[in-house]
């Protein structure tokens, strides 16, 4: 009975930490969401509890062995890499503390495994404040695409969401130069013109800022 208890408590502590970081990971679009990360956190807990549990002394640690290089390859299918930049690190590396986070539940270290989920959830957070801020000095960008088609304008819709620049402001209209698309967004500066505005001038764009 005691078992049952202590498995129950696993569950529900696995499912609160998965969806504290799941939820981040799912508001900002990520390919691995909140489905995701809490799987991670309850099977590798289930793995580590079911080791320790049914193979012990040397179950529980040949199990998280195999959590911590198995959880690779599951990091590796949410790492997309365009010819304009390499997506998904963050996200491939969440799933990886996630993992370690369930093995801490598995073995019933519940405190230790909120403290790893706080920490981890602020350290996501803190970090995208800062890169945004201090480091990549985000900004706001205004600019007019003078286009031909609208292939072309869902093109560079494309190319902003590859880029993962925050798009604020779409509007499509016709003057005497033919078809515009005015757009703001809000990205950091290097990433604009060094990946945005050369993709720009690569494809015969005709743009001003």
């Amino acid at each position: 009975m005691q078992n049952v208890t202590d498995f129950f408590w696993v569950i529900v502590v696995s499912t609160v930490c998965g969806f504290v970081l799941g939820f981040e990971r799912e508001i900002h679009h990520k390919p691995a969401g909140l489905k995701t990360v809490t799987l991670v956190i309850i099977g590798s807990s289930i793995f580590t509890f079911s080791s320790i549990n049914l193979f012990e002394p040397l179950g529980d640690s040949r199990v998280a062995a195999q959590i911590v290089s198995g959880i690779g390859f599951l990091g590796a299918g949410v790492i997309l890499r365009s010819e304009l930049k390499v997506l998904g690190l963050t996200t491939a590396a969440t799933l990886w503390v996630s993992a370690a986070i369930g093995v801490l539940i598995g073995t019933k270290m519940f405190i230790h495994a909120i403290l790893a989920t706080i920490v981890v959830f602020v350290i996501i957070n803190f970090l995208r404040f800062l890169e945004y801020k201090v480091v990549n000095k985000f900004i706001d960008f205004e600019l007019y695409l003078f286009l031909n088609n609208q292939e072309e304008v869902m093109m560079v819709k494309s190319l902003i969401e590859n880029l993962q620049m925050k798009l604020e402001e779409f509007e499509v209209y016709k003057d005497d130069r033919g078809l515009v698309l005015r757009i703001k967004v809000f990205s950091d500066a290097t990433l604009f013109f060094e990946n945005f505005i050369k993709e720009l001038k690569r494809k015969n764009i005709k743009y001003s800022l």
